[in-house]
């Protein structure tokens, strides 16, 4: 049986071979949503596989996009991922996905198969922390661009989409500050030493700043070291929780820089006879898809990380057509100007543009998820 060509799929769709070619390579915006499922029913109808080899020779490009993140079950990463997958498909590029399980070795070995399947462009989105250095030089020396989420490269010519921490634990205290509450605990991550990560730090003096501000002195002795993950999270905020709530002048509110943190906090709290919010209001971070179910549903704040995700890879694409000589899109919109998808029921929360306050840096604030863990102070 003869191969089928993209010429025999344009003939069975009536239409030319340049339509074709943009359905395959996924430039839809190009071609009507008729005729792109005339085309569809051609390429099905023909078992028609587009010969990417020969693609990849052709135009000096392999149509692949490389995503490196530090955990893919963790909620951040699964959102940044649909973040990159979803820009990346609409132009056209597949995405291999490699998971770092926030491990050094494991990190510079994802981003050595990158570059030895001569991807078109990266993406990084990983932890926050500060003791690593990011193994992206082999992809720079190859001229292939990078942008990274999440972690600003030592390389100042490497773009960035940075998560702005504070902004999250500053809005929960000032709600918090706003219906009465004065005596307010903080259960923060690691902010000193090996396991500290730029988020945690962000977190906490988001928190701190919130009660300067108003005039509130900061506690050290309320402001208590919590852990990272799950397990971990919720039985040391049980720990600090129960310690905190037995004092005479006991906390009337708690902000937690993890939900896992505040879900030990509030099982402390009915361990105590003390109901949430009526007695004790308590705040995460993360929004993790536990923090809809939990009982009662935590108010968190959420990391723009799908936003994040787009706005890096719309960036990306821009990058890696001023790299193969294309024009920059029509009417020169800057690269992180992140576009909704078209009807999708989910869309990035945060789609404006932030603008850079350094070059290649840009920062993306938190978002409030208000529910029931939090009530007005009552004496």
């Amino acid at each position: 049986m003869a191969e089928v060509t993209m010429r025999d799929v344009a003939k069975a769709a009536g239409v030319s071979e340049a339509t074709v070619s943009y359905v395959v390579n996924g430039h839809t915006h190009r071609v009507s949503a008729k005729t792109r499922e005339r085309v569809l029913a051609a390429i099905a109808a023909l078992r028609y596989t587009p010969n990417t080899i020969a693609r990849s020779l052709a135009s000096q490009t392999t149509w692949t996009i490389g995503l490196v993140v530090s955990d893919v079950v963790r909620t951040p990463y699964t959102s940044a991922i649909k973040g990159v997958e979803r820009v990346a498909v609409r132009c056209g590029y597949q995405v291999i996905l490699c998971n770092a399980d926030d491990n050094s070795a494991r990190l510079a070995q994802a981003s050595a198969v990158l570059a030895a399947k001569r991807v078109d462009g990266a993406v990084f989105a990983l932890s926050s922390r500060q003791d690593e250095d990011l193994p992206i030089n082999q992809l720079v020396e190859m001229n292939i661009p990078v942008v990274v989420i999440n972690r600003r490269p030592k390389e100042p010519t490497i773009p960035c989409f940075l998560i702005d921490n504070a902004s999250g634990t500053y809005q929960l205290t000032k709600q918090l500050i706003a219906l009465g509450h004065r005596r307010i605990a903080c259960i923060h991550l690691p902010a000193a030493g090996t396991r500290a990560t730029t988020a945690a730090i962000e977190r906490l003096a988001g928190y701190k700043q919130a009660l300067l501000d108003h005039g509130l002195a900061v506690n050290p002795d309320w402001c208590r070291t919590g852990a990272p993950g799950e397990e971990m999270g919720d039985n040391i905020g049980f720990q600090h929780a129960v310690s905190l709530l037995r004092q005479p002048a006991r906390p009337t509110a708690f902000v937690c820089c993890n939900d896992y943190l505040a879900f030990g906090v509030i099982r402390a709290c009915t361990a105590l006879g003390l109901r949430v919010p009526a007695d004790v209001s308590v705040v995460g971070h993360d929004n993790t898809s536990a923090s809809r179910y939990f009982h009662p549903k935590l108010t968190t704040a959420e990391q723009p990380m799908l936003a994040a995700g787009e706005q890096a890879t719309h960036m990306l694409v821009e990058l890696m057509r001023q790299k193969t000589g294309r024009p920059l899109k029509e009417g020169g919109a800057h690269p992180y100007q992140a576009q909704s998808s078209e009807g999708s029921d989910e869309t990035a929360r945060v789609s404006v543009v932030v603008e850079p306050q350094e070059k290649d840096v840009y920062r993306l604030p938190c978002e409030l998820v208000m529910r029931e863990s939090i009530g007005p102070y009552k004496e």
